[in-house]
């Protein structure tokens, strides 16, 4: 048997150990172990980041959506915006720029 087929069988033997164990104790059988729950928290980690985020750009659009005077700031922002998202928030490894673009609804 390969190392990898040992602790592959060995992490299989311990999950099958830990769920008999919770199901024997009923107040266990209400929790998670941690190891479960960390995508959790870091999947809730970056949705909140990502309202924060576009929370942040709607209330910055707000002061530019009406009339011809707010047109060129508004074109502005979003230039700025984009070229802070992809040279310096989302930079990839290397340094190369990514490709995100300023979320506007299909009518803008």
């Amino acid at each position: 048997m390969l190392l990898r087929e040992t602790v592959a069988s060995h992490d299989r033997i311990v999950y099958i150990r830990d769920v008999l164990t919770r199901a024997d104790n009923p107040l266990l059988t209400s929790l998670i172990m941690i190891d479960q729950a960390i995508p959790c928290i870091l999947h809730l980690e970056n949705r909140v980041n990502e309202k924060v985020f576009y929370t942040l750009l709607a209330e910055g659009m707000d002061r530019y959506l009406e009339g011809p005077q707010h047109s060129q700031k508004r074109k502005q922002f979003i230039e700025a915006i984009t070229g802070a998202m992809n040279s310096c928030v989302l930079v990839k490894f290397g340094g190369a720029p990514a490709q995100w673009e300023f979320p506007l609804s299909k009518d803008e």
